[in-house]
């Protein structure tokens, strides 16, 4: 009776320890930088574990004590590979899951296979065991040894020695050499490792990893273009290097404005190169026309400055940069008219300078020269357009959209809006309201 009430209270306090100490095992060692997950299963020979579970141990273990449940060999097992330096994450398999489909959908690359089993009435108990590469199915090893049936001590101390060992031996093979990372300092590398991985301030990590092995990765740094890819690693095949370009933060766009008025624009990225803030201008004091038969002008000329400010999203994978690339914009104009303005009209202290003037000229163009435009003060435009990139930092882009002109005190005045051909879509709403569709654009631009 006392026995009894004794090996209950060992069980009891085994497997408090147990459950004290295995939540703290993740946490208790600093995790390898990247190794490798593994798979395991742990089963048993059904005849012996319930005989075992019916008339006890006392057969075979000249201590008596009790079989140990199979949590607790479930729970000293997970504790002795999670112990294993090369190893980073330990996954247990359940009944309910095919173990290679669960290691494949998970990425995880060894699977060990453990059996218990042993004859009533001998005193020892046999450890089978199988440690399997998921994706090369052809290294495999097997072994078996046999050892006195254990108590819930020895599950924690000595038991899983031998098994243990050959699994960080069978690991360790393939860690070596170690994979060479190199790119932009400070990058952030994902797919590597469970966490992203940091490049140092030389660009160059050196990591063990289980070999062979394939890798989707990305890498992520401000002022890079993010890039994506797929590196396959094996012992002839250790070294990866990033790409490493960074984007032009600043670009100039030489445009023209409805096949006829040329325009300029200087323009800045924000990091993430979808947003494009610019500013620029616009203006039809000088055109291209084409004219018709016995007409002698080849330009168009109206008084007319437009600088603007411009807002546009690309809706581009960074990981293609040099790929075609839709964008949206959004521009809003200030229509500056000089029609009165003439240099002959301007004196300097009542003397004629022949019509150029320089101490009093800027005094006389904003007050009397400069003025907004009748037709419309400002104007908004909205566009959608393709760029094409190449390598050399010059692209091509095409735009078109709408033109939203806001009215003055003259609306007849049409010929100052966008250009003095009607287009397809024409119209007013109300006093307040023009809109003219559809608007084009096209040109060069140079990013640096």
């Amino acid at each position: 009776m006392i026995n009894r009430v004794l090996f209950r209270l060992y069980r009891t306090l085994m497997i408090l320890c147990l459950f004290i100490f295995f939540p703290m095992l993740p946490d208790a060692q600093e995790p390898p930088e990247s190794l490798i997950n593994i798979l395991y299963r742990l089963s048993f020979d059904q005849e012996l574990y319930q005989a075992a579970q019916i008339i006890g141990v006392s057969t075979w273990d000249k201590h008596l004590l009790p079989f140990p449940p199979e949590d607790t060999w479930l729970y000293s097992l997970q504790y002795h590979l999670s112990n294993i330096a090369s190893i980073s994450r330990v996954f247990m398999n359940t009944a309910e899951y095919d173990p290679f489909a669960f290691a494949n959908e998970k990425g995880i690359p060894v699977f060990v296979d453990i059996e218990i089993g042993g004859d009533i009435g001998v005193p020892d108990i046999e450890v089978r065991y199988t440690i399997q590469e998921v994706f090369a199915k052809s290294h495999t090893i097997r072994k078996s040894y046999r050892a006195d049936f254990p108590s819930e001590y020895d599950l924690l101390s000595f038991f899983w020695a031998q098994l243990v060992v050959d699994v960080e031996n069978f690991v360790a093979g393939r860690l070596s050499p170690p994979l060479t990372i190199r790119g932009a300092a400070h990058s952030l590398v994902y797919g590597i490792a469970d966490t992203p991985l940091v490049l140092p301030e030389e660009g160059v990590l050196n990591m063990p990893v289980y070999l062979p092995r394939t890798f989707q990765w990305k890498m992520v740094n401000p002022g890079y273009y993010t890039r994506t890819g797929t590196f396959f690693a094996d012992k002839d095949n250790t070294e990866l290097t990033l790409p490493q370009e960074r984007f032009s933060s600043f670009s100039l766009d030489l445009g023209l404005f409805m096949g006829r008025f040329p325009d300029l624009w200087f323009s800045w990225y924000e990091p993430s190169c979808h947003w494009v803030f610019s500013v620029g201008i616009q203006q039809q004091a000088f055109g291209l026309f084409l004219s018709e038969p016995g007409t002698d002008s080849s330009f168009s000329t109206q008084p007319l400055l437009m600088p603007g400010l411009s807002a546009l999203y690309r809706f581009y994978n960074s990981d293609k940069p040099y790929s075609p690339t839709f964008f949206l914009s959004a521009v809003l104009f200030m229509r500056i008219n000089y029609a009165d303005f003439h240099f002959e009209d301007l004196t300097v202290g009542g003397t004629d300078f022949g019509g150029l003037h320089t101490d009093d000229l800027i005094w006389t163009i904003l007050p009397a020269g400069l003025a907004f435009d009748n037709f419309s003060p400002v104007s908004f435009g909205l566009s959608a357009g393709y760029n094409w990139e190449s390598r050399s930092g010059f692209s091509f882009f095409f735009e078109g959209g709408a033109a939203f002109y806001f009215l003055g005190s003259d609306y007849r005045n049409s010929p100052s809006k966008g250009s003095s051909d009607a287009g397809i879509l024409q119209f007013f709403l109300g006093d307040a309201l023009y809109i003219e569709a559809p608007t084009f654009r096209f040109g060069l631009r140079y990013r640096f």
